[in-house]
């Protein structure tokens, strides 16, 4: 799920090395990727701007979608909100995070693939769709998905700064296929910044 509002503020600037071997040709000069940028808290603001009455309720959605006990509630405001912005990627994310806290992953499905047939530059839109590919064994799809990038930078060349939650949800993605795809190095390399980043996150042992 992805946060619009602000908790507590984590800001850390780190530089990364992240060697992406099933992308590098044999004879590159040079396969590191070495990368600076910022990674913190703050709520991530779209390159559009969410509609006003989205965004006024993206605070309250989150937090209610999380309670098993609203959560029933927040999917019937999600529905509405769909069929008035229909194009609103972080809608989508919602109610299919809304979904699976409700016990009923089935129907969040077909809600990440259309999310991402909609909004395929949507960089959440993107992480969903390559969960469940990973999920339903199609590594191939992988890197077409991400553009052939495997680091922000190189998906977003233009901005400095990167949500925390945006280099979690990727480092974890980017391990877990590169551990099915036999490239130990840099699934160790994904899992050291994953650690650096959030050493309490469910995926660091």
């Amino acid at each position: 799920m992805r946060k619009s509002q602000k908790k507590k503020k984590r800001k850390s600037q780190q530089e990364f090395e992240h060697k992406n071997k099933n992308l590098q040709e044999e004879d590159d000069e040079d396969p590191l990727q070495i990368y600076r940028f910022e990674i913190n808290g703050e709520p991530i603001k779209p390159e559009k701007p969410w509609p006003d009455e989205v965004e006024n309720q993206l605070e309250e959605l989150c937090e209610n979608l999380k309670d098993k006990t609203t959560v029933k509630q927040t999917i019937s405001r999600l529905e509405v909100l769909i069929q008035k912005y229909p194009n609103t990627a972080i809608l989508y994310n919602y109610l299919s995070c809304a979904y699976r806290v409700d016990e009923k992953p089935e129907k969040a499905i077909p809600l990440i693939k259309l999310n991402y047939e909609k909004n395929p530059n949507y960089f959440f839109a993107k992480l969903d769709y390559s969960e469940l590919c990973l999920k339903e064994g199609k590594l191939e799809l992988i890197p077409e998905i991400f553009g052939g990038n495997f680091n922000l930078k190189g998906m977003y060349p233009k901005r400095d700064v990167y949500h925390i939650s945006e280099m979690r949800g990727f480092m974890s993605l980017l391990g877990k296929y590169h551990l099915l795809t036999k490239n130990i190095y840099a699934a160790n390399q994904c899992y050291e910044v994953l650690k650096s980043i959030d050493p309490e996150h469910r995926e660091i042992a």
